[in-house]
C-alpha cells in the first residue's frame, strides 16, 4: 500500500508548484549532502498511476480506501497536502487533510495517533548516523525520531553494526544496505531535499554556506565598499 502511495505523488510538481522548484524531488531516505548517501546514485521514483492502481489490488485495496494526512500549520505543509490529496484521489485514496499547531501535532506523531504525516528531517552533522538511527531504529520509536514505528530486524542490525564501526568502505557499505533497504520496504515516501541559500553583498568575504541552515561567522569580514 505505502508503495502504491509513493507511485501516486508527483514531486516534481508539488516542488514546483509550492517550493517555486526550489529543492529537487528526493531518490532516497537520506538527503545527498550526508556522508554515505546513495541519493546521487538513484532516480526518484516517476509518477505512475496504473502501477499505483495494480499495488492497491495486490494489497486488497481495489476500491482504494479512506485516510487522514496529518501536518503542521505551516502554509507550504499544507499546500503539499492538499496536493497529494487530489493526486491520491485519482487512484481511489480519500484524503482528509488535518491541520495541527505544532505541539498538538508533534503530540500526535510522538504518540503513533497518525495515519499519514508530513515532516522534515535535519541532520546536526553530517553523520549518516544521526539522520538514519533516530528515524528508523525500532529503539527510537515515538518519541526519539521513529514516528513511522518502524520495526524490522534486518534493519535495526544494519544501523547497530554501522555505529560501531570507523569511517571506511566497510561502513560505507553498511550504510548503503540500510538506505536500499529503507527504499525496498517502502519505509518513508520520500519527498524532497530542501536548497537552502542566502543573500549577502559584494564586499562580504568568507561566508561558506552549510548545508545544516547554519553558518559560522567567525570568519566572515566587511571589506571596504567597492
Amino acid at each position: 500500500m505505502r508503495e502504491a502511495v509513493s507511485y501516486a505523488i508527483d514531486m516534481d510538481a508539488i516542488i514546483k508548484a509550492v517550493w517555486h522548484g526550489v529543492g529537487r524531488t528526493a531518490s532516497s531516505p537520506m538527503p545527498p549532502t550526508l556522508t554515505y548517501s546513495v541519493a546521487d546514485d538513484m532516480q526518484p521514483k516517476t509518477r505512475d498511476i496504473e502501477r499505483a492502481k495494480e499495488l492497491l489490488k495486490e494489497a486488497g485495496f481495489e476500491n482504494g480506501f479512506e485516510t487522514t494526512i496529518s501536518t503542521n500549520d505551516r502554509k507550504q505543509r499544507i499546500d503539499m497536502a492538499t496536493i497529494i490529496k487530489e493526486q491520491l484521489s485519482e487512484v481511489g485514496i480519500d484524503v482528509s487533510i488535518n491541520v495541527l499547531e505544532w505541539s498538538a501535532f508533534n503530540d500526535l506523531i510522538k504518540n503513533g495517533q497518525q495515519d499519514m504525516f508530513e515532516i522534515a528531517w535535519i541532520a546536526d552533522s553530517p553523520d549518516p548516523d544521526t539522520f538514519l538511527f533516530p528515524c528508523f531504529h525500532s529503539s527510537a520509536k515515538g518519541e526519539g525520531g521513529n514516528y513511522i514505528y518502524l520495526e524490522d530486524a534486518e534493519l535495526d542490525g544494519i544501523l547497530e553494526q554501522a555505529r560501531e564501526l570507523e569511517d571506511g568502505p566497510e561502513r560505507a557499505e553498511l550504510y548503503k544496505q540500510a538506505q536500499e533497504r529503507i527504499i525496498d520496504i517502502t519505509a518513508w515516501v520520500p519527498q524532497y531535499n530542501g536548497e537552502l541559500f542566502v543573500g549577502t553583498s559584494a564586499n562580504i568575504e568568507n561566508l561558506e554556506l552549510s548545508p545544516f541552515g547554519w553558518y559560522n561567522l567567525r570568519e566572515v569580514t566587511k571589506s571596504a565598499a567597492q
